[in-house]
């Protein structure tokens, strides 16, 4: 590698082998392609505590009603990402919790 300012100092050309080249080039490609990915999953996390998408909704309904329960009303997610709701189970209304590991638990 040698910087030739003799001429132009203002000239920074920097005379590289080739392959040099070619693996400086591929790391600021990769450097490029982790600053674009981590733009868009902040992007897409940015707004998490926005109102629950109706797809998840159906889904925590439809995991409670997998689990047994009837009825279920009053969905609510908490920001840790539980689902509350009032449902029935034989005939009895009760509260019940569906919890981030899939389980549910009963108040």
């Amino acid at each position: 590698m040698s910087l030739n300012l003799r001429n132009n100092p203002a000239d920074l050309s920097f005379n590289l082998h080739p392959s040099l080249r070619f693996v400086m080039f591929r790391i600021f490609l990769t450097c490029l392609v982790l600053i674009a990915t981590t733009s868009v999953v902040q992007a897409a996390t940015a707004n998490s505590f926005e109102p629950v998408p109706e797809k998840a909704e159906a889904a925590a309904r439809a995991a409670l009603e997998a689990w047994g329960y009837r009825n279920v009303k009053n969905l609510t997610r908490d920001p840790v990402g539980n689902w509350a709701a009032e449902a029935e189970r034989a005939g009895v209304e009760i509260a019940v919790v569906l919890q981030v590991n899939g389980e549910v638990a009963e108040e």
